[in-house]
């Protein structure tokens, strides 16, 4: 799998939406201090599983969530999301049939984390059983954070251990079979836990048993009991008959004297009734009393009225005379302050006391004409207050007419101002045309097409993709297979052919090549041809054919030239020289067995002399001829017969072939060694082509791919500005809708502005009538 994008939202730093694209294996993130670089690694880290809040620099996990600035608000959700590649279906168990894997984990606070696997629900321990021995994890060691460097060169000898064991693959395996001992303990408590059930029940199953019995002789007692009941029963539902009948008859009885008592309350009824149209003759002369009563009451409140308003007369007057008191206090003050200057002026003394007399009559008269001046004076009030109500009244009148008229030709400007208004509102009011709502609804409409056509492309490309996929994995497995094959054919090939190599190295190798360059043979030993490598025997009569040659298979070739210079010179080891000559012209003699010879099916043309004179008197024995030791009594003498064992029969002897040298075997592997050569440039050849298919199928992909992702990223063009004309389409509706709105809206207004416009109008004149 290969990471292609890492979501964040509201974790830490990142508290809008964002998606980090990964394209390519290796990716950079740069930056200033403070950016938010390590909270894009601790995303990774907390996202797969990580539960220690100081591993996140953090007090506690809630802390992760994004928690405010001076401009933004906080939040109460963060959620970290890793998109995999998984094409090549590297993921394990389950979600290996999946393209793309997307691991999330959303946290919110108070409420804890929760995972998601392709948006489906798990648990924390599916997630680290996804990436469990590839590194990936909360605490693994290919995620490298701050410290975590020092951690790694400072780590103990267990901790070390944890990091081999997760880089060498073994801790998914030490984590399953933790998991298994775990189900085993559990299993073994489970049992443990059913064994002492078991044994309880065991020693229940006594009780139970004496239960049972006890039980049977209850239900015995309980048929009992309900035959019983049901005799009682019996005798209370015959006493219940009785007892029915006897009421049954009181029924009747009572039935008899309810008809009577409602004959009784029907004559009732009849006098209620009677006494009811009395009640209401009797409530209508009580209404004329009230009515009457009434009028009284109004006449006595008129006379309260009048008795208040002479009160009040009578009030003013004593109020007049109190003024006419004060006058007279005052006139008597004066009086002293003549009677003080009488010293200065004795002569008006005489015209004072006069004058006194005078004065003293006069307000006797006066006093005794206030009553008369009250009365005229009251009258005279009277019609004062009666004629200023009377003013003030009509002035008041006057005045609201006034402000009703000016309200009113306020109103009329007012009324005036809004309709000038509504009606340059409805003027100025654009309406979209239908024909632009129709062009847009003719693109949108091309523009789903489209869509409808990449989308049939993108998923058919999806599918030929995945058959891709499926024939590059079939034949790449059978690429393996060709590779395995041809690596186990080169190893046989090559153990083979140091095995034959072996056969031509000799002790005293070096002697022997010296040796051989005095007879005019090559001193290099590997460049003489041997014998079993000159000559191809009949599969199954290579042991045979050993037996019966031995040392003989591995002779050099030679002539007779060499022969005789080696007369002079010994050979230094055990060694065989065959002369390589034409065939020899033998006269063959019918024989009964078969020869030897014609087990040969290939030999060198030069060997073929050299064989026919070793072989001569051998002959082979099948093992479905005659018994051996009846066929070998019928040879001469210097004749044998050999089985495909190595057996060798004689006329009086009989040798047992057995395993004594290292030619043994030297002819079988010979012959399968030039199988093998010729199998292998076959072999090589269908890999390279099974190679050829595989790389150009793996072009093909690639292709497609480039194909898909235009197709992709068109069909995302396509999308976005089908979304744009969407929204325009559905802005242009919704503005056609609300001018039609604002037209209905504002034509009414205008009628109805109109029609105020009018009353007015109409109720100014008539109060400018009533003016004037």
């Amino acid at each position: 799998m290969r990471l292609t994008h890492l979501k964040l939202s509201g974790f830490k730093s990142f508290v809008d939406p964002t998606t980090l694209h990964i394209h390519g294996q290796r990716v950079g993130v740069v930056g200033p201090n403070g950016c938010g670089k390590s909270n894009v690694m601790e995303s990774v880290r907390w996202v797969l599983g990580e539960s220690s809040a100081k591993e996140m620099r953090a007090d506690a996990m809630d802390a992760v969530i994004f928690n405010g600035s001076g401009n933004r608000k906080p939040i109460s959700r963060a959620s970290v999301e890793l998109v995999f590649d998984n094409s090549l279906g590297g993921a394990s168990g389950a979600w290996s049939q999946y393209a793309e894997i997307s691991v999330k984990r959303v946290i919110e606070r108070d409420k804890g984390s929760t995972y998601y696997i392709n948006n489906t629900v798990v648990r924390r321990r599916d997630v680290a059983d996804l990436f469990l021995g590839t590194g990936l994890g909360g605490r693994a060691y290919a995620i490298i954070g701050q410290n975590t460097i020092n951690r790694i060169v400072e780590a103990r000898p267990e901790e070390m251990r944890i990091f081999l064991e997760e880089a060498a693959g073994v801790s998914k395996y030490k984590e399953r079979r933790k998991e298994t001992e775990q189900r085993l303990r559990d299993t073994r408590e489970n049992l443990l836990r059913v064994e002492d059930i078991v044994r309880e029940l065991d020693s229940q199953i006594l009780r139970l048993q004496s239960q049972a019995v006890v039980a049977a002789q209850y239900n015995q007692m309980q048929e009992a009991l309900n035959i019983t009941k049901a005799q009682i029963w019996l005798l209370k539902k015959r006493d219940a008959s009785a007892q029915w009948e006897k009421t049954q008859r009181m029924v009747e009885k009572l039935v008899n004297e309810l008809e009577a008592q409602m004959a009784g309350l029907r004559s009732s009824e009849s006098t209620l009734e009677t006494l009811k149209q009395q009640h209401t003759a009797s409530s209508e002369a009580v209404n004329i009393a009230q009515s009457a009563y009434y009028e009284a009451n109004a006449e006595v409140s008129n006379l309260e009225n009048q008795v208040k308003n002479t009160t009040d007369a009578r009030e003013r007057l004593q109020l007049q005379l109190q003024q006419l008191l004060a006058q007279l206090e005052k006139n008597t003050h004066q009086h002293h302050l003549v009677e003080e200057a009488r010293a200065l002026a004795q002569a008006d003394l005489i015209k004072a006391d006069a004058d006194f007399f005078d004065t003293d009559s006069a307000v006797k008269s006066a006093s005794e004409a206030v009553p008369l001046k009250s009365h005229e004076y009251q009258a005279v009030l009277s019609a004062f207050n009666a004629s200023q109500s009377a003013w003030l009244n009509a002035e008041q009148r006057l005045r609201l007419e006034q402000a009703n008229m000016t309200h009113l030709s306020r109103a009329v400007l007012e009324t005036r101002e809004q309709l000038t208004r509504l009606q340059q509102s409805y003027d100025s009011l654009q309406i979209p045309a239908d024909s632009l709502v129709l062009e847009k609804q003719s693109q949108l409409s091309a523009l789903e097409l489209e869509m409808t056509e990449l989308e049939q492309k993108n998923a058919s490309a999806v599918k030929q993709e995945q058959a891709l996929h499926a024939e590059i994995k079939a034949n790449r497995d059978e690429a393996h297979q060709y590779q395995r094959a041809l690596h186990v054919l080169e190893a046989e090939i090559s153990s083979l052919t140091k095995l034959q190599k072996s056969m031509r190295q000799v002790d005293n190798a070096s002697a022997l090549g010296v040796w051989l360059s005095s007879v005019g043979l090559s001193d290099k030993l590997d460049e003489n041809l041997r014998l079993w490598q000159a000559v191809r025997i009949k599969t199954g009569w290579e042991t045979a054919f050993e037996a019966c040659l031995g040392a003989k298979l591995n002779a050099i070739s030679c002539s007779y030239s060499n022969i005789n210079a080696s007369l002079l010179n010994r050979a230094p080891l055990a060694l065989t020289l065959a002369v390589t000559s034409d065939a020899d012209t033998q006269v063959k003699t019918p024989h009964l067995y078969t020869e030897m010879f014609s087990l040969i099916e290939y030999v060198e043309p030069n060997y073929v002399a050299v064989l026919q004179d070793w072989l001569t008197g051998v002959y082979i024995h099948h093992s479905n001829d005659m018994d051996i030791v009846q066929a070998a009594r019928m040879l001469n003498h210097g004749e044998c017969l050999v089985n495909q064992y190595g057996d060798t029969y004689t006329r009086h002897s009989v040798t047992y072939f057995g395993e004594q040298s290292l030619l043994h075997g030297v002819l079988e592997r010979q012959s399968r060694l030039t199988n093998l050569e010729a199998e292998l440039p076959e072999a090589q050849e269908r890999l390279a082509l099974k190679n050829n298919q595989v790389t150009l199928l793996e072009t093909k992909l690639q292709q497609l791919r480039t194909m898909q992702h235009a197709q992709q990223q068109q069909l995302k063009l396509v999308t976005q500005q089908a979304h744009q004309l969407n929204l325009n389409l559905q802005q242009l509706k919704q503005q056609q809708t609300n001018a039609i709105q604002r037209q209905k809206m504002l034509q009414s207004d205008c009628e109805q502005a109109e029609e105020k416009l009018n009353n007015l109008q109409s109720e100014c004149a008539q109060k400018q009538a009533l003016l004037t």
